[in-house]
């Protein structure tokens, strides 16, 4: 069976606050629970409504949603340490405009390797 690609969208939600979503999938098009199983490819969503409500620039969405979305994707959690300081890519909420810093670098190293 052929892999398929992750799948990226942009819509609304009525969900207050959800700025974006990331749902595994399994190729028969069955949602799965990512704790508790693996899965062949995600579908990763970007909320516009609930972004345009923060104001945020194309910069804080490509950094705080996006990319977040995206490490979803990669099999990280969000980040709740101490190390973070709210800076991490995958701290939840966070609406800043950041690149992967050094925890994050250090999650995707420990769930994939170097």
């Amino acid at each position: 069976m052929v892999k398929k690609s992750d799948r990226y969208y942009v819509g609304s939600t009525t969900n207050s606050g959800v700025l974006g979503y990331f749902n595994p999938m399994l190729n028969n098009g069955t949602s799965v629970n990512p704790f508790e199983s693996s899965w062949d490819y995600g579908s990763i969503y970007a909320y516009k409504n609930q972004i345009d409500l923060y104001g945020l620039t194309s910069a804080q969405i490509t950094s705080s949603v996006a990319t977040h979305e995206v490490g979803h994707s990669l099999s990280l959690s969000h980040n709740f340490g101490s190390a973070c300081n709210n800076n991490c890519v995958m701290t939840a909420n966070a609406l800043t405009s950041i690149a992967p810093n050094t925890e994050d670098k250090t999650q995707l190293k420990n769930k994939w390797g170097n």
